[in-house]
């Protein structure tokens, strides 16, 4: 995968003020130990995209969010998993909003919503040749 990747998520929060700390992540099989690979730190006061005119959210209403999270380049090992985690802060670099906000994540859509979705882009150009990573001269697919 190399560009950036897009996540839509379908929510509804309970306060009218909220941010995302929104994190892909690669799991590994043996440990369960977590890589992060990108992420984004969004405020919901922000969703209509003009970032000069901040809106309070209706809480409870639910809204669909498209959200581009910051450019990557990496290969997802064989065997592994992805993870998308999503959390209201990411302390100590996103601090909560003064009120502890509930947000619920519509997995499969919501009253005619879309369902919530990660996007990957992937080079087709590349295929599954085999290439040698430069950092540390091992080989990988």
């Amino acid at each position: 995968m190399f560009g950036y990747p897009t996540v839509a998520l379908t929510l509804a929060v309970d306060r009218p003020t909220a941010s995302l700390s929104i994190r892909l992540c690669e799991l590994e099989p043996e440990t369960g130990a977590s890589h992060l690979v990108t992420y984004r730190f969004y405020n919901l006061a922000y969703r209509g995209g003009d970032m000069a005119s901040p809106e309070k959210i209706e809480p409870g209403k639910t809204f669909t969010l498209r959200v581009t999270l910051n450019i990557a380049g990496h290969t997802f090992k064989k065997g592994w998993r992805i993870r998308l985690a999503l959390s209201p802060s990411f302390y100590p670099t996103l601090w909560q909003t003064a009120d502890a906000p509930t947000v619920t994540l519509f997995a499969g859509g919501a009253d005619g919503f879309e369902a919530s979705a990660l996007m990957l882009r992937r080079d087709a150009s590349r295929g599954s040749r085999t290439r040698r990573c430069k950092s540390c001269c091992r080989r990988y697919r």
